[in-house]
């Protein structure tokens, strides 16, 4: 550690490391070069990690997805008042169990991501069992930067949506599997996004309302998706469904996990020149438009340790 601050390193992933304790004094006045930092899942000395990142004014992309809190919560405190961050993945709950409010990412935090770093386009928050407040804090508060946002098997409402719209026009991902959001609020997605939306994933629910489960799907709820949709005029991508592209029973739990891929070939039907449900483990996964693919992808010159 102490050697790839010496050899100035950009480019650093050790995710699923164990870093085992040692004194981070060494950091101590110095600001690292990093410009992309990987410590997804990572146990062991929060204290040094955390460090890292305050003294990485120079970071751009800050990868923590399936991170404890403590780890998280740490390293969002210290992130600089002044830094370059773009990209953050916060996505998935390290040792989650049950949501409840020991295990869920706090206010607090989340408020710092998004009051420090206004210069993001990309922010991943897929299952981090946000509360309420957090979500419409987020939606409220964004910039208009933002371009891709991930709010997977989160509570997020029409209201956030409507929220989001105002606050965020350029917005060319988002990515609404598994949440709250109903019908209705398609619409709104349409007027505030139809000029930059390039990939849109809706819930379950959605189908449902729909009828896309059905045998004999409805022609005008057909009808009226295709105009909507077609509405996008940079849609690329379209995902309705569970976040694996399935439509279940009427359980919203989940609790019967039926697959049902008769909406599929509905969709690809009416749409012909969209890509459905794309399966987030095919070999074509995730797409380019995915703020995940973005946070991933490695310039030229990265080495991997």
């Amino acid at each position: 550690m102490q050697d790839m601050m010496i050899f100035d390193v950009k480019y650093l992933s050790i995710p699923c490391c164990t870093i085992k304790p040692m004194n981070p004094s060494f950091l101590e006045g110095h600001e690292s070069n990093l410009i992309h930092l990987n410590i997804a899942c990572c146990d062991g000395n929060d204290e040094l990690l955390s460090d890292l990142v305050a003294a990485s004014k120079s970071l751009k992309m800050l990868d923590l997805s399936m991170s404890k809190n403590k780890l998280v919560s740490m390293c969002v405190e210290k992130i600089p008042m002044e830094n370059a961050l773009t990209a953050i993945n916060l996505g998935l709950m390290g040792t989650r169990v049950v949501a409840n409010e020991l295990n869920r990412l706090d206010f607090n935090s989340i408020k710092l991501v998004v009051d420090k770093c206004r210069n993001l386009t990309d922010l991943v928050l897929h299952d981090k069992c946000l509360s309420f407040q957090s979500i419409a804090y987020v939606c409220n508060n964004l910039t208009n930067k933002m371009l891709r946002l991930d709010f997977c098997s989160e509570r997020v409402m029409d209201d956030h949506v409507i929220a989001l719209a105002n606050q965020c026009k350029n917005l060319e991902y988002l990515n609404l599997s598994d949440t709250w959001v109903s019908y209705s609020v398609l619409s709104e997605i349409v007027q505030a996004w139809s000029g930059t939306l390039m990939d849109l994933s809706l819930p379950q629910e959605i189908g449902l309302d729909i009828g896309l489960d059905e045998d004999d799907t409805d022609e005008t709820n057909l009808e009226s998706l295709k105009t909507m949709i077609g509405s996008l005029q940079k849609l690329k991508y379209l995902h309705i469904g569970t976040w694996l592209g399935n439509l279940l029973p009427f359980d919203i739990r989940g609790i019967v996990y039926v697959e049902k891929k008769k909406h599929i070939e509905k969709l690809k039907k009416l749409l012909p020149g969209l890509t459905i449900n794309l399966n987030p483990f095919s070999e074509n996964s995730p797409a380019k438009t995915n703020p995940s693919y973005q946070i991933m992808k490695m310039e030229e010159g990265y080495i991997e340790y």
